[in-house]
């Protein structure tokens, strides 16, 4: 069985539809999502719909989660503050209900995935070094996880 896994798609439509067509001929049973379906790019309506039209099961990853949690920002650097705000003039308000409404993790077939550690705080934790994996593995229910949130790829 085959299951395709992607992460921080950040509103990029070109990058999604690369890498959904790249995954097509791997004819992948499920798609999960560890988050970041918005935020930064220029499309992120186009970006939920296509998620939502694959049916991928979807953590929500903190740009996700900014839509509805209205008030949080403010202690983002002023650049990521904009973008925040542009990306929920983009959404209707059931996108951004949709996308506030994900789960923190979500599993499938044994795997769970996520979009940051598994460690509740601080929130939105990063998982790049040894001692954060350690935290992160007291949490994890499976032995398999995928998680996002980096954007840099490692196992």
């Amino acid at each position: 069985m085959k299951i395709g896994i992607l992460s921080d798609i950040h509103g990029n439509l070109a990058a999604l539809q690369a890498v959904l067509a790249a995954l097509e001929p791997l004819h992948c049973v499920k798609l999960l999502c560890c988050g970041d379906i918005v935020g930064y790019g220029a499309s992120p309506k186009e970006c939920v719909d296509l998620v939502r039209q694959h049916g991928m099961l979807c953590a929500r990853g903190n740009h996700d989660d900014m839509m509805t949690n209205i008030g949080r920002e403010g202690i983002l650097r002023e650049e990521v503050q904009d973008a925040i705000h542009w990306t929920r003039q983009q959404l209707s308000v059931e996108e951004r209900e949709w996308l506030g409404g994900l789960p923190r993790v979500i599993a499938y077939a044994g795997i769970e995935a996520t979009h940051a550690s598994h460690v509740l705080r601080p929130e939105w934790h990063y998982v790049m070094d040894i001692p954060g994996l350690m935290g992160n593995l007291l949490f994890q229910t499976t032995l398999i996880s995928f998680i996002g949130h980096t954007h840099v790829p490692f196992l």
